[in-house]
């Protein structure tokens, strides 16, 4: 039997050489890619052009995490990255489009709950 790994929660590899924060931050572009789509039109541009941004530059950073030997200033900045991601995607960015945010939300928290319980 095969026994993995990983250690839960900061994202390093498990014994088959997943990176998991690298698949989930693709995942989170996958679905986050067409939903900036929804934004109302007067945050549809400049807002969803900086969550845009900052997906791919937490995918970037997760890709320079993979390959480094010492990840814990790269681990830091991505954390940080992240932060940013989750208060761009909050209710107090995204007027008019409540539903849009929340699920964005538990997009990148990972939670699967939003603040209401919806």
């Amino acid at each position: 039997m095969e026994e993995k790994q990983g250690t839960q929660g900061t994202g390093t590899s498990n014994g088959n050489g997943i990176f998991h924060i690298k698949e989930k931050i693709y995942e989170m572009i996958l679905y986050g890619n067409p939903a900036l789509k929804d934004f109302p039109k007067t945050e549809r541009y400049v807002l969803a052009g900086k969550i845009r941004e900052s997906m791919y530059t937490a995918l970037e950073m997760a890709v320079r995490l993979e390959k480094k030997y010492h990840k814990k200033t790269t681990l830091q900045d991505l954390d940080i990255e992240i932060d940013v991601l989750r208060n761009l995607l909050s209710p107090k960015c995204i007027n008019g489009n409540r539903g849009s945010s929340l699920q964005g939300r538990k997009m990148v928290s990972g939670t699967g709950k939003t603040d209401k319980g919806h």
